[in-house]
């Protein structure tokens, strides 16, 4: 379900005995994996194809996909498991893309039975290859809205006479789950958005919801096409107004509040360019093609939730989704457009003393509440000339960038990131859970760049956190300290405040005092030493100043490996931030989390909080985690209580 609305307070302590609604950790089960393979022709018994054939262009094939149990090499198909004593089978919806002119195949979501045990239901559907050339296909398992999987087929397709021989290839390249337990441990998101890049640099970017996820229908297999680059620069031009509106003289946080006339217009002037941009990027990448039917209204401000972005390579680019608007403007007239009336008096209302909000005049945790306002401009004729802060996502939704994507891996073997030293032994699921006992303190390092003229008193404000919530904070700026830190593991939290830069393209952090500086890179960080394992599996905010920007195909090696030594989430900025912006941001982050609010669900608050202050840049922070993500007491969890199912 979506996230209530508005956000919610810290939840109350739950009854004494809570078991029934808090979820228990998942049963340990072998691993399972969607596998798929082709034979000729559409009826059952057709010769299996093997991977060095090609395909005929016109001819029909059969497409077989069945979950079966990790490392099973079975391409005839296993007999379904067994459901367990109450009978109990797991629906998945099974969904395809594929390019115009790729393949037709029909891309009505199937339903993928999985039992309690061992292998799924086989579900079998005819492929006919379009045109002569390397085509490919994309197949995602889905538990509601939540990929679990998802695989690409590659073949070659050739015309009718031309010689057989060529190349299929069947590939894993994204796991979020490879237990296929336990399921309802992660909330629903509204929408599934899947991003990936394929070998020879396109680019898709797909859509999925379930029916009825959010009150609209949307078309199941909807795609686009991009070249790599032309979404790059989409990707830039977001990120680049971000970087001008922080400015050479950035937001200065220490200004009196409230707001005078000089700030709202500034804040005016830079929401206005946002949702322009904003607007320009969300067309193009959702609605521009004539595209527009087939995706009926994508969540809306009317139906605020979470929307999950699903990266199936982690090499390929990636979208500052926060910042994307999705009401429609005009950019043709541009000069004439401007921010709403009601919004811009409400923020011009709120009551500070000493920097602190005393009293709230703004909706902006309540969006349900202004949009009924009478006095909407967008009931009228200035709809199209009028910025809603509600128009941008990361105001209005929970956008989660989940870290599940795996080394594309054939579908007969299983991707290394899964396989711990054990062998079977599956390094790390994805995840709501930062296990920390109530009765025990959060255990926090704090990696520095002493350089940092303000890192003594961050690390003073950090501290007195401890007022939230019982902490132990380590803190420390030598390179050495902090690896050893690394690989002793123990922690909930690894927060790094320090400079980032890419040097041979290769990301590091900047560690150590002036004179004596350190670096920390990806190589310094063997996965088969440092390895969170057990049932702890920190999350990482990589809180870099001046240099720093966590661009995903930059620094994905980076991020890469923090995934496979068990990080449950990273978090970082989508451009080079002044620490007048990291600095508050780093702690309203950390004191909603302390104080027991999801990571979705702190970044949220923590970006309306800003923009009460007249400052949009909460949109420049990114999580690429489950949106879910939170301190997590397995015996006695108050977020769970409030958010999760019953369980009877």
């Amino acid at each position: 379900p979506a996230q209530p609305e508005p956000t919610p307070e810290p939840p109350e302590e739950p009854p004494e005995q809570p078991e029934k609604r808090v979820p228990l950790p998942p049963v340990i089960l072998p691993i399972r994996l969607v596998k798929f393979w082709l034979s000729e022709g559409t009826g059952r018994g057709g010769r299996l194809l093997g991977d060095d054939r090609s395909l005929r262009a016109g001819d029909e094939y059969s497409l077989h996909v069945q979950i079966q149990p990790g490392g099973s090499q079975a391409l005839e198909g296993l007999a379904p498991g067994e459901d367990g004593e109450t009978g109990s089978v797991t629906s998945l919806n099974l969904a395809f893309f594929t390019p115009d002119g790729d393949f037709e195949i029909d891309s009505t979501p199937a339903a993928l039975n999985l039992p309690q045990n061992g292998a799924s239901y086989q579900i079998r559907r005819s492929i006919r290859a379009v045109n002569p050339g390397r085509r490919r296909l994309r197949l995602c398992v889905y538990y509601g809205n939540i990929l679990l999987q998802s695989g690409l087929l590659e073949a070659d397709v050739r015309r009718p006479g031309a010689n057989p021989s060529g190349r299929i290839e069947r590939s894993l390249d994204y796991v979020a789950d490879a237990r296929l337990s336990d399921l309802d441990r992660l909330p629903q998101p509204s929408l599934n958005v899947f991003t990936n890049q394929v070998s020879d640099g396109t680019h898709w970017i797909g859509v999925f919801a379930s029916s009825g996820a959010t009150g609209y229908t949307f078309r199941s297999g909807t795609m686009k096409t991009f070249d790599s680059q032309a979404l790059r620069e989409r990707a830039r031009g977001i990120r680049e107004l971000l970087a001008e509106i922080q400015g050479v003289r950035p937001y200065r946080f220490e200004n009196p509040l409230p707001l005078d006339e000089r700030k709202i217009q500034r804040m005016e002037s830079d929401l206005v360019r946002l949702a322009l941009q904003g607007w320009r990027v969300f067309h193009s990448l959702f609605l521009a093609g004539g595209e527009a039917a087939d995706y009926g209204r994508l969540p809306s401000a009317e139906h605020p939730g979470l929307i999950s972005i699903a990266r199936c390579r982690g090499e390929s680019p990636t979208i500052p989704w926060a910042a994307l608007y999705d009401l429609y403007l005009e950019p043709g007239r541009a000069d004439e457009v401007h921010i709403c009336p009601v919004f811009k008096a409400q923020i011009a209302g709120n009551v500070w003393s000493n920097g602190q909000l005393v009293e709230k005049k703004d909706l902006l945790d309540n969006m349900r509440a202004c949009r009924a306002l009478a006095e909407c401009p967008l009931k009228g004729p200035q709809r199209t000339l009028t910025v809603c802060p509600f128009g941008f996502w990361g105001f209005v939704h929970q956008v989660e960038q989940p870290l599940q994507n795996v080394t594309p891996t054939p579908v007969d073997r299983i991707p290394p990131e899964l396989v711990g030293d054990e062998g079977d032994k599956i390094k790390y699921d994805q995840s709501p859970w930062i296990i920390q006992r109530s009765a025990d303190q959060v255990h926090i390092v704090m990696g520095v760049y002493p350089g940092l003229r303000d890192a003594v008193e961050h690390e003073n404000e950090l501290r007195s956190l401890n007022s939230v919530r019982p902490l132990d904070l380590e803190y420390s700026g030598d390179r050495q300290q902090v690896i050893a830190l690394l690989k002793q593991g123990g922690q909930q939290l690894y927060y790094f405040y320090t400079h980032g830069l890419i040097r041979n393209q290769e990301f590091m952090l900047m560690l150590g005092a002036n004179g004596n500086v350190g670096y920390l890179s990806a190589a310094d960080l063997d996965p088969r030493e440092v390895h969170w394992q057990g049932e702890l599996h920190p999350l990482v905010i990589l809180n870099g100043c001046e240099t720093m920007r966590l661009v995903p195909e930059l620094i994905h090696g980076f991020l890469g490996t923090l995934r496979n030594m068990g990080a449950s989430g990273v978090v970082g900025s989508e451009i080079a931030v002044n620490t007048l912006l990291a600095r508050p941001f780093g702690y309203e982050l950390l004191e909603r989390m302390l104080a027991g609010f999801s990571i979705g669900e702190a970044f949220l608050d923590a970006r309306r909080h800003l923009q009460r202050q007249g400052n949009p840049l909460g949109l420049a922070y990114s999580y690429y985690a489950p949106a879910a993500l939170h301190l997590h007491d397995p015996d006695h969890c108050r977020w769970c209580w409030v958010r999760l199912p019953r369980r009877e």
